[in-house]
């Protein structure tokens, strides 16, 4: 029980170096219903280390999620999910690197559970995934995201998995 508790101590401290390192959000440990309600960011500093934040969601801790407390996977994708909604500045940077190749591979390694650590709200990763995907989508996106619909469209998670697509196909074809 020491050596899970520690482990989960060192993953929150991994949580939080790397979304200071990526820019500091404010507000970001604040909880709500949905755990996406309002929070400020400062300009994003490394968008490589979104790149590194966004391969270690699949083996963050997800346990203890609640209306009040936010597991170490939960606030990386959270934080994740501000930088890259805040402004397009911080879209560009992360598109620029490929981070949504990342959240991609994220996602897959989540619902697939390769992780053993089962967690049942995937949301927020389809949250972050539109909202790239919405700003930068080429072609290769969209084969990987197809793809990854195909692997899970007998499952639970084929519907989350197109309605963000719908979203960034209306977009692409219909910007404001």
């Amino acid at each position: 029980m020491a050596f899970s508790a520690n482990l989960l101590e060192v993953s929150r401290f991994v949580v939080d170096a790397l979304l200071a390192i990526i820019g500091e959000v404010e507000g970001l440990d604040a909880m709500d219903a949905t755990g996406f309600e309002e929070s400020t960011l400062i300009m994003m500093l490394t968008s490589r280390v979104a790149a590194v934040a966004s391969e270690l969601v699949p083996w963050l801790h997800c346990e203890g999620d609640s209306d009040f407390y936010m597991s170490p996977k939960m606030k990386m994708v959270k934080g994740l999910f501000f930088i890259t909604e805040s402004c397009t500045r911080n879209r560009v940077m992360c598109s620029s690197i490929g981070l949504l190749r990342f959240l991609f591979d994220a996602a897959e390694n989540v619902l697939l559970d390769k992780t053993d650590r089962v967690c049942g709200n995937a949301w927020p990763l389809f949250y972050c995934i539109q909202v790239l995907g919405g700003h930068f989508f080429c072609v290769m996106n969209l084969e990987r995201w197809l793809n990854l619909i195909k692997k899970f469209i007998a499952t639970e998670w084929a519907m989350p998995l197109i309605l963000p697509f719908g979203g960034i196909l209306h977009l692409l074809y219909h910007p404001s």
